[in-house]
């Protein structure tokens, strides 16, 4: 995968979705998948992601919150526009089907991915710009890489927000990372 060969998206789609094999197997598999990118390696990537993926195997396939961000940094590293709705499901949506609080830290790894893939009209400034103010600093800091992403030279509303941020955030990674 990380050659580039394509013939290789099939096996480690079968390691991404082998809830037997390990997570860090899993992780370098999606990791590879990003790599390969193209439509072999999105779609592996999110057929992680696919709820109709459990019923392919005993069990399911175990999604775990780590290989879950690793999943969607390498759909942010293979920029399939493709992903982008279901990266924005993920990205914008605070609960989950059953009701229970999405995952921050995957929330913040499908932010960054969303704004991977360029696509402004997918993932709004006017949302990260609320999301730099979150309570919650691992969100804070998807939505400060993500308006450095998608901000343009000149937007005024977005230098405000990431300056406001560099400059005062409580938490030092958000600093870092609006600067």
């Amino acid at each position: 995968g990380m050659a580039g060969e394509p013939m290789a998206a099939e096996v480690l789609r079968e390691i991404l979705l082998d809830p037997g094999a390990g997570e860090r197997a899993r992780g370098t598999a999606a990791l590879a998948l990003g790599f390969l990118g193209g439509a072999e390696g999105g779609d592996a990537l999110l057929a992680y992601l696919d709820p109709a993926s459990d019923a392919k195997r005993v069990g399911g396939i175990r999604r775990r919150p780590e290989t879950t961000c690793c999943v969607l940094a390498s759909l942010g590293l293979a920029r399939s526009p493709a992903a982008a709705p279901v990266l924005r499901e993920i990205a914008l949506s605070p609960r989950e089907a059953d009701g229970s609080r999405n995952n921050a830290t995957v929330r913040s790894f499908a932010l960054v991915a969303l704004a991977k893939t360029g696509d402004r009209e997918t993932i709004p400034v006017e949302t990260l710009l609320a999301l730099i103010e979150e309570d919650r600093e691992v969100l804070r800091q998807g939505a400060a890489i993500s308006l450095g992403l998608v901000g343009k030279p000149g937007e005024e509303a977005v230098l405000k927000a990431l300056g406001k941020a560099a400059l005062g955030d409580r938490d030092l990674n958000v600093r870092s990372l609006a600067t």
